[in-house]
C-alpha cells in the first residue's frame, strides 16, 4: 500500500506566508479536514509552542483539546483527530526540528501531508520538500513585496506547483508578469462553526477551490479504486 500512495498523486502541500495573522492556520485545518473526507491526511504544526513538556497548538485550541506532554523529539507524537485525519505538533523552534525526515516518513503513510509554516524569509529553503505550495497574502504592502521575493525564490530555486490565495479581496503587488495567469483564489472570513468554514459560505466553496487547484481531479476521483490509484500518475 506504501507504493500505491505514492503512485497516485500524492500531495505535500506547504502553507507559507511572510507574516502571521493572516488565517494560515484556520485555512491548514479546514484543508485537511475537508481533504480527508477522500484520502488519509496529516496536517502539521510547525508553529506549536513548548511550554515546559507541554505542546500548545492553535489548532488544539479551535478543536478544544487539551495541551499534551512530549518528552521524546525523535519520534514525536500523533494525535488522530478523526477517521482519516491525523494532527502533528511539530515547534519549528525545538533543538531536534527536521521536517525533511518527518515529511519523508509520513509519506509512507498518509496520502496528504498539509504542513502550516511559520513566517518564511525570502531565501528560505523549507518549501523545497513540498510538491504544492500555497502562498498566503494578508493585503499589506511591505507584505507583499516580501512575499513577492519568496515566490520568486521558490520559482527560481524549486519550480513548485503553486496556488496563491488572498485573505482580501485585492491582488499581491504586480505579481504575474504580462501574459500570466493573474487570477487569485480570495478567502473571505465568513462564517466559522468551531473553527472550521461552513462549506456552504464563501470560505467554504474557496477552500473547495483550492483543493481543485493542488490535487486536480484525483481527489474527487478517489473512489474509483485500486487500479484507478495504481496507475494515475504522479
Amino acid at each position: 500500500m506504501q507504493y500505491v500512495r505514492l503512485g497516485y498523486r500524492q500531495r505535500v502541500v506547504y502553507l507559507a506566508r511572510v507574516k502571521g495573522g493572516v488565517g494560515a492556520t484556520t485555512l491548514a485545518l479546514n484543508l485537511a479536514w475537508r481533504v480527508s473526507e477522500k484520502a488519509k491526511v496529516l496536517l502539521i504544526d510547525t508553529r506549536a509552542a513548548i511550554l515546559g513538556f507541554l505542546v500548545c497548538s492553535d489548532v488544539l485550541d479551535i478543536l478544544g483539546v487539551e495541551p499534551f506532554e512530549q518528552s521524546e523529539w525523535e519520534t514525536p507524537r500523533v494525535l488522530q483527530l478523526s477517521d482519516n485525519l491525523y494532527f502533528l505538533p511539530y515547534p519549528s523552534t525545538h533543538e531536534k526540528y527536521d521536517l525533511d525526515r518527518v515529511v519523508l516518513e509520513a509519506r509512507r503513510d498518509y496520502d496528504a501531508i498539509i504542513v502550516d509554516l511559520p513566517p518564511l524569509i525570502a531565501t528560505d529553503d523549507t518549501l523545497k520538500s513540498a510538491s504544492a505550495v500555497v502562498f498566503l497574502y494578508g493585503g499589506g504592502a511591505s507584505e507583499g513585496r516580501r512575499l513577492l521575493r519568496l515566490i520568486n525564490h521558490c520559482r527560481t530555486q524549486y519550480q513548485k506547483e503553486a496556488v496563491y490565495v488572498s485573505t482580501v479581496h485585492q491582488p499581491l503587488l504586480n505579481l504575474h508578469k504580462e501574459g500570466e495567469n493573474s487570477d487569485w483564489i480570495h478567502l473571505p472570513r465568513g462564517r466559522i462553526k468551531g473553527g472550521i468554514f461552513d462549506a456552504k459560505d464563501l470560505a467554504g466553496r474557496a477552500i473547495t477551490e483550492i483543493i481543485r487547484e493542488v490535487w486536480g481531479k484525483d481527489l474527487e476521483s478517489e473512489k474509483q479504486g485500486f487500479f484507478a490509484r495504481m496507475f494515475r500518475g504522479s
